[in-house]
């Protein structure tokens, strides 16, 4: 049996934008609605065979400094991880990623913080 996911989509500029909050870290981008889903959809996978594979594993986290964030290449995503918190998120291998979703990657999915703008 599948399990369906209900996403949140947006149009941002030239781009359709989505993400699953059922699944922290789901998110992704495309020109098309139809691109968008089928971005989600390996966004998702991604997401949840990392989180099942590092839970099987009990991988520690080496320093920071030395650390590899990037674990896993998809068709279409990069899946990144925050090694100080173990937050998981694919980031889409476009030429250009829209500014909504970068922040929401950054601070949302991977609780990066913002740089500080300057005055």
């Amino acid at each position: 049996m599948q399990k369906v996911f209900e996403a949140t989509v947006e149009k941002h500029g030239k781009w359709w934008v989505g993400w699953v909050d059922e699944v922290p870290g789901a998110c992704s981008q495309g020109r098309t609605l139809k691109e968008l889903l089928e971005n989600l959809e390996e966004a998702v996978t991604m997401v949840i065979e990392a989180k099942n594979e590092l839970k099987e594993t009990s991988i520690q986290m080496p320093p920071f400094k030395r650390y590899k964030r990037k674990i896993v290449v998809g068709k279409r995503h990069t899946l990144y991880l925050n090694p100080n918190n173990g937050q998981v998120s694919p980031i889409p291998r476009h030429q250009e990623i829209n500014n909504f979703l970068v922040i929401r990657i950054c601070s949302v999915e991977l609780s990066i913080p913002l740089p500080k703008k300057k005055s």
